[in-house]
């Protein structure tokens, strides 16, 4: 890959996939690649519907199928979470006689008010492990407290199907028997994870995970047109954090959201605070710099670098109240992490600097003002998250972040407080 220092603006999943063939083209060895891991792939997912239907004796739901028990699993954090939300609304609207149950592997993240407060579920579990132990071909439950939760219908909304783990995915399949479920949809496997080994071709692989959801959607018969796109309201205003003028009104603002779960997916704190003094100097926004409590330091340096005119809530806010400061906002500035999901699903007007260690067309949002900002170089698609290899997020300057604010005042999306100079 030719490294052109050239920068790119996408506004739509099919954008993504064209201009990433041009960067990075099929060669023949690509080709050749995916033939024979293709036939890898599907000998895979022949044994993960052996190991479903005459093992496990699980199948899918049939049409209109009723069901008194309910089983939604997940295993991640808010984005992952966040990005099904519209299926899970869907979901609950189709089965609003079911008792529903949501089991999540958070890993450690506070999710559970998050997700009691959808009100899509009549029981809420948030876990930090993986609920099946696998010794050999012996499967245990991890907790007896399951011994309570019933299930008829198993849904599987855990990213690792699409990421191609495969013990991960067996041992989904295995606790939704445990269960007692007699269906369960969720399955995907778009390619094994085999790390560096497939590095070269696994972007020709991977699907788009916040539209996976239709697929789970169509095995159980709903239309995914149906999945209205948005967050319903999870709490009260923060109006505590929030600035009124002499009215009492709420104060035109942003939100930067300047934290990732990877370091190497973070653009640089003195870009960020650039964007902040132009949002206030030039759009007479109120500017919020958003996120959790071990990314106050990256809050703290840009109100710093920004002559404290941006206020940092970092660690000061509830999720629940995150959400609807993100909801409240002009504008969100954003790296690739879960409150992007959050924004998009809002139709928040939202620019997002994406790094291109791995395909955008993996986590590309779903929202209808959302412009991704990326920069694709020789270390592309290096799924590299520990930072080994140069993500250069520092080309990505803030006049391209600029560019495309600017753009949503021309399309009449955001409405600055006076106008531009």
């Amino acid at each position: 890959m030719t490294d052109n220092f050239k920068i790119d603006v996408f506004k739509s999943l099919e954008e993504i996939s064209e201009i990433e063939l041009l960067h990075a083209p099929k060669t023949k060895l690509d080709s050749a690649l995916i033939f024979f891991y293709s036939i890898f792939i599907y000998i895979f997912r022949l044994m993960l519907w052996v190991w479903l239907h005459f093992f496990l004796l699980l199948r899918g739901p049939k049409k209109g199928e009723i069901f008194q028990n309910i089983v939604i699993y997940f295993n991640g954090m808010l984005g992952d979470v966040s990005v099904h939300i519209p299926a899970l609304t869907l979901i609950r609207k189709t089965y609003k006689n079911s008792i529903i149950t949501c089991i999540c592997n958070s890993e450690g993240f506070p999710i559970q008010d998050y997700l009691i407060a959808l009100d899509l579920f009549d029981h809420c579990i948030a876990i930090n492990s993986q609920p099946v132990i696998r010794n050999g071909f012996h499967f245990s439950m991890r907790d007896s407290n399951y011994s309570n939760i019933k299930a008829d219908l198993f849904i599987n909304f855990s990213p690792y199907s699409n990421r191609g783990v495969l013990g991960f995915v067996a041992r989904e399949m295995v606790f939704a028997k445990m269960l007692g479920a007699k269906c369960y949809v969720g399955d995907t496997l778009s390619f094994y994870g085999t790390g560096r080994f497939s590095n070269q071709i696994s972007r020709f692989f991977v699907k788009n995970e916040p539209r996976r959801s239709q697929f789970i959607l169509r095995s159980l018969g709903l239309n995914p047109s149906d999945a209205v796109c948005d967050i319903p309201v999870v709490s009260s205003f923060a109006s505590g954090f929030i600035k009124k003028n002499a009215a009492g009104s709420v104060k035109k603002y942003a939100v930067i959201n300047p934290g990732a779960k990877f370091a190497v997916k973070r653009w640089p704190i003195s870009h960020f605070a650039q964007i902040s003094q132009y949002l206030h100097d030039q759009l007479g926004l109120e500017v919020y710099i958003t996120g959790s409590k071990n990314e106050a330091p990256l809050g703290d340096e840009i109100a710093k670098l920004d002559g404290d005119q941006a206020i940092s809530l970092c660690g000061k806010t509830s999720l629940l109240e995150l959400v609807e400061i993100l909801r409240g906002s002009e504008l969100i500035i954003t790296n690739d992490t879960g409150p992007m999901h959050l924004a998009s699903l809002m139709n928040r007007p939202t620019v997002v600097i994406f790094g291109t260690r791995m395909s955008l067309t993996h986590w590309y949002p779903v929202g209808k003002y959302t412009t991704i900002i990326a920069h694709y170089h020789q270390d592309s698609f290096s799924f590299d998250d520990l930072g080994l290899k140069e993500h250069r997020l520092e080309r990505i300057a803030p006049s391209f972040v600029i560019d495309q604010i600017e753009d949503f005042i021309t399309r009449g999306i955001l409405e600055p407080t006076y106008n531009v100079n």
